[in-house]
């Protein structure tokens, strides 16, 4: 993934910004990207990828000892993507039980 710089920082080089900005940064891109993914419905493999990416912004969240934010954007990716994910299989039997009867 590509990160871009918020526009008050863009005449700033990314090797002189704070570790913890910069990882911030990183997080909340890569939460935008679930977000995005959580919202695209049940079906396919966006819920999926947005369960994934909640998780692993939980792991970032929780190693970085209250540095990062983004605990909340995190569980929305891992409650609806979730869902999603679960629903779309689901759904599937649900429609092939309907088909052998």
């Amino acid at each position: 993934m590509r990160y871009s710089i918020p526009g008050s920082l863009r005449n700033v080089e990314p090797q002189n910004l704070p570790p913890e900005l910069l990882a911030q940064i990183k997080l909340s891109v890569l939460l935008g990207y679930g977000f995005a993914f959580s919202l695209l419905g049940v079906g396919g493999l966006a819920p999926l990828a947005a369960l994934i990416i909640g998780w692993e912004a939980r792991r970032r969240i929780r190693q970085s000892q209250g540095k990062l934010v983004g605990a909340k954007l995190a569980w929305w990716c891992i409650i609806f993507g979730g869902a999603g994910a679960t629903i779309w299989p689901l759904a599937l039997a649900a429609a092939m039980m309907g088909l052998l009867r």
